[in-house]
């Protein structure tokens, strides 16, 4: 028993997450850690999107009346619109962009000047240094664009939004061509648009970005055979060997491992290099996995296994050099070896590691409901530790000691901060509010910080852990 205490384009072809591209970015800027009320909704405006900075110092929040937008940068009123959407901010969260509609044109506004108009503009996207890059429609076909700069080549479809080298100078882009069928990826110069390296595939998938933003990886399909290739911003790119499918690319934290999924004489496998990609580690053949994890120093990886009806966590070696020093300092034995999943859950996923990882929290789902349970990587027959039941779930992360483990979560109409021990016997949450944003620790770990709406409220919370 258990211890029981604007339109989204071709995610059907692309799984990427951009959200915390690059975590480091709101280190950039001190995180705030005073509670703060941040802004007021005027009294009579519906509340559109909402973004908090990286840093928690600012909020930008979409409200519209009488049919009229605009993007509000706290109490500070914008232009108005017939529509504002897709706010982003700077990564020092002091500047702002979004899509704005203007009768039958759209426009990306900077700091709350217009570019030039289009038929759609998406995705705003900041470099670390400021510039901004966009997705563009004129007349069906679709482009990426610099801020009254340049227009990339014209496709017939934005595939992900544009992904920026470290240093800023160069661009990311995919674009899908229906008349033929086919994808192609692109790398640019971000300020003059000119195409550094560009290759066609008849489908790109799962993309995935380093922790540093160096490095891409994604799958793509050519002749009836998957491949996943790893590319660096100057085009120079490494191949896998072929396979019948390749799923779920990640990285490891430090970016020197990768790790995937791949579908070979119908039967499932993770295969696990370092980005030198001159050998490839295969796990034992299994009827269905899931979504790869990397342990903290990227000795291990953990992912869930299935050979038949019976799931499993496996554990599963990647780099011999450093298993020794991962050993000593988690106390988990050396890997391989197979851990047992409890609780009859009908899905889990949302993998998180200890930052010593001894152990690892992730979400599970039975009979409609989210419970968040924590395992013990160290034993083999421990039961999971579990949250009471919620309506949803999401944002898991440890504090940076490992002794306390944070998430967001929904019962009914009413959002949640919760915070419990690392053992999950002792768990409080934070009071009712209308929506909640990326709970998160504050740096020395004694502070849960986090965006709140309450009304027409908007806030960033401080909640110290005693």
């Amino acid at each position: 028993m258990m211890n029981r205490k604007r339109p989204v384009r071709f995610f059907s072809l692309v799984a990427i997450v951009l959200f915390c591209l690059f975590p480091d970015a709101a280190a950039q800027e001190a995180l705030n850690v005073t509670e703060t009320r941040l802004a007021i909704a005027p009294e009579g405006y519906s509340i559109g999107q909402v973004v908090f900075s990286p840093d928690g110092k600012n909020v930008a929040f979409a409200a519209g009346k009488k049919g009229k937008w605009h993007l509000f940068y706290g109490n500070r009123k914008g232009k108005p619109y017939d529509y504002v959407a897709m706010i982003a901010f700077s990564p020092d969260g002091r500047r702002t962009a979004y899509s704005a509609r203007k009768g039958s044109k759209e426009y990306c506004v900077v700091d709350e000047r217009e570019g030039n108009s289009f038929d759609s503009v998406c995705n705003p996207t900041f470099s670390r240094g400021g510039q901004v890059v966009f997705e563009a429609s004129i007349k069906g076909k679709y482009f990426i664009a610099a801020t009254r700069s340049w227009e990339g080549p014209r496709r017939d479809m934005s595939v992900i939004r544009p992904v920026f080298s470290p240093d800023g100078r160069r661009v990311f882009y995919i674009l899908s061509d229906d008349t033929k069928s086919t994808v192609s990826s692109f790398i640019a110069n971000s300020h003059t648009g000119d195409v550094i390296r560009s290759k066609t595939y008849d489908k790109i998938h799962s993309v995935s970005v380093s922790a540093d933003g160096s490095w891409l990886a994604y799958g793509v399909k050519k002749d009836g055979k998957q491949r996943m290739i790893l590319t660096d911003f100057t085009g120079k790119a490494k191949k896998s060997p072929a396979y019948e499918r390749v799923a779920n690319i990640v990285f490891s934290p430090d970016g020197k491992g990768i790790a995937w999924i791949v579908k070979h004489g119908g039967e499932r496998f993770v295969i696990s290099s370092s980005i030198a990609m001159k050998r490839f580690r295969r796990s034992p053949p299994f009827t269905s996995l899931g979504k790869p994890v990397f342990s903290p120093e990227g000795a291990y990886l953990l992912y869930t296994a299935a050979s038949g009806k019976k799931m499993s966590w496996m554990l599963q070696p990647v780099n011999s050099g450093t298993m020794k020093k991962a050993v000593k300092q988690s106390g988990v034995p050396a890997p391989p070896r197979a851990l047992s999943i409890n609780g009859d859950y009908e899905t889990v996923d949302s993998v998180v590691f200890s930052p010593d990882g001894s152990s690892f929290v992730y979400r599970g789902t039975r009979n409609g409901k989210y419970y968040m349970a924590l395992r013990d990587a160290r034993t083999v027959g421990q039961e999971e530790q579990e949250s009471p039941a919620y309506d949803f779930i999401s944002n898991i992360k440890f504090s940076p000691d490992g002794r306390h483990v944070a998430w967001l979560a929904k019962r009914k109409d009413s959002y949640f901060a919760v915070v419990g021990n690392a053992a999950l016997s002792k768990i409080r949450k934070s009071a009712p509010y209308d929506r909640i944003w990326s709970p998160r620790f504050s740096p020395d770990g004694k502070q849960v910080l986090y965006g709140a709406r309450s009304g027409r409220e908007l806030w960033w919370k401080v909640e110290p852990l005693h």
